[in-house]
C-alpha cells in the first residue's frame, strides 16, 4: 500500500518532468503539498474520529511525491557547480587519450 501512489502515479511524473518546465512542476508540487497537509492538520485539531479521512489525506499527500520526485531530481545536476567540470574533465580527458 505504501508503494501504490509510486506505481500508479510514477510514469505520469516522469512524463511531466520532461514536458513541462520543471520549476513550475515543483512549484505546484510545494504548493498541493502544503496545501494537504493543511488540511491534514486541520482534521487532526478538529477532532475528526474517522480513520479513513486521515487515511485518504495521508494518501493524497502520498501521491503528490511521485509527480515531484522527477522534476527534482532532474533539476539537481544543474544545481551542482560540479555538473559542468564533470563534462569538461570527461572532454580532456577522452581528448588526451587519443
Amino acid at each position: 500500500m505504501e508503494y501504490l501512489p509510486y506505481v500508479v502515479l510514477g510514469v505520469l511524473g516522469g512524463v511531466l518532468a520532461d514536458r513541462v518546465d520543471r520549476r513550475r512542476v515543483l512549484v505546484i508540487g510545494d504548493l498541493m503539498s502544503g496545501a494537504v497537509t493543511v488540511l491534514l492538520a486541520v482534521i487532526v485539531t478538529t477532532g475528526v474520529r474517522q480513520l479513513w479521512a486521515i487515511y485518504a489525506v495521508a494518501f493524497l499527500l502520498a501521491c503528490v511525491d511521485p509527480l515531484y520526485q522527477p522534476a527534482f531530481r532532474s533539476m539537481v545536476p544543474r544545481w551542482s557547480r560540479w555538473s559542468g567540470c564533470r563534462r569538461r574533465t570527461r572532454g580532456s580527458t577522452s581528448a588526451s587519450t587519443r
